[in-house]
């Protein structure tokens, strides 16, 4: 598996991975706001950068927000707090 990161304006860094048996683009992004793009090991890493910056606004409106760091007193799930001795 191939992997090359490239810096997109707009977007910032995106992972383009190299994948076999794969015959289309995948775009997808992880839970700690990690942008990668799988292709086709046959596809050159230049069709993922444009796949990227064709979706920038939807990559944009996904990337979830940096969150603040937990405090004392922070809700975990529904019925939990977090506290610091």
């Amino acid at each position: 598996m191939a992997a090359k990161i490239f810096d997109i304006e707009n977007i910032g860094s995106v992972r383009i991975t190299k994948r076999s048996g794969m015959s289309s683009l995948r775009l997808s992004i992880s839970g700690n706001g990690e942008v990668r793009v799988s292709i086709p090991t046959w596809s050159p890493y230049q069709s993922g950068v444009d796949f990227a910056r064709s979706r920038a606004e939807w990559i944009l409106q996904n990337v979830p927000a940096q969150e603040a760091p937990l405090q004392s007193g922070h809700r975990i799930g529904k019925a939990h707090r977090i506290v610091f001795l």
